[in-house]
């Protein structure tokens, strides 16, 4: 079973920019894409220890909460390309590394799961992979703040000194970029980060933290927010009441709100299911 932890790299981009997401949040169902990520991940994990061509294992079955999958071709050819990445960087390789004791040396509540890290401490040089087999949403990886979350867990378990950190993102079924996106900075860099980490951390323990609406409100699981509310609203006000007697800046500032009254949208047809 998964350890889940209340500030997890994965919702990082959340946490560390909105803390009233942390103290409101509410218990989601799973969903099939997520499940399916799960399966994908349990594949690869195995193809990477193994040194397998996820093809031999087409027609494999398996059970993710109360979904059945079967890894079909166009699944494996996925897999391959996150194992053929992280097999090609020699070094000592660990396969779904539990970061929770380095990480909760900075914070309690920080945890997480690197799906790979690969140290060459001969180069003092971290490798930080991270597996994404979804195709709707493009992730970025310069600057990912679960790659530094799981860069930092790796630094502070790392046996050897690292003077510079490599995060890969591999999302092979992502079309319209490359597959796989890689960040190297200094491995310095990151202890700035920490402090950041830190001081976000502290923010969702204060009596009444602020809510804070960004592009990290996608994956939010409160359902009530006033921030998003006061976005709609704001939409929706005279300002912006005849679109074709915008200014370019109005234009600029009402694109702006669009995708966040689309994300409030989402939350109440979800609520409503």
């Amino acid at each position: 079973m998964a350890f889940h932890t209340r500030l997890s790299a994965s919702s990082a981009h959340r946490w560390l920019k909105c803390p009233q997401s942390v103290v409101k949040a509410t218990a989601q169902p799973g969903n099939k894409y997520a499940a399916e990520g799960t399966f994908l991940h349990d594949i690869a994990a195995s193809c990477i220890e193994k040194k397998l061509n996820a093809r031999l294992l087409v027609g494999s079955k398996s059970k993710v909460e109360e979904w059945d999958f079967t890894l079909t071709e166009e699944m494996a050819d996925a897999v391959n390309t996150y194992v053929d990445a992280v097999l090609a960087v020699p070094g000592d390789l660990e396969v779904e590394v539990s970061l929770h004791e380095s990480l909760g040396k900075v914070h309690p509540d920080l945890g997480g799961t690197a799906d790979a890290i690969v140290g060459q401490w001969d180069q003092k040089r971290l490798h930080v992979f991270d597996a994404k087999f979804g195709a709707g949403q493009f992730v970025e990886v310069v600057g990912n703040e679960q790659a530094r979350v799981y860069a930092l867990g790796a630094l502070l378990r790392a046996p050897l000194p690292v003077k510079e950190v490599r995060c890969v993102i591999v999302q092979p079924r992502y079309t319209g970029a490359e597959p796989i996106r890689e960040w190297v900075f200094p491995a310095v860099e990151i202890f700035d980060f920490m402090a950041d980490l830190v001081q976000a951390a502290k923010r969702t323990y204060e009596p009444d933290p602020p809510y804070v609406p960004g592009d990290h409100c996608k994956w939010c699981t409160v359902q009530n927010c006033p921030a998003l509310a006061a976005k709609q609203t704001e939409l929706m006000s005279q300002r912006f009441a005849d679109p074709t007697k915008l200014t370019p800046a109005d234009v600029a500032d009402g694109l702006n709100l669009v995708p966040l009254v689309k994300t409030r949208i989402a939350a109440f047809e979800q609520a409503a299911y």
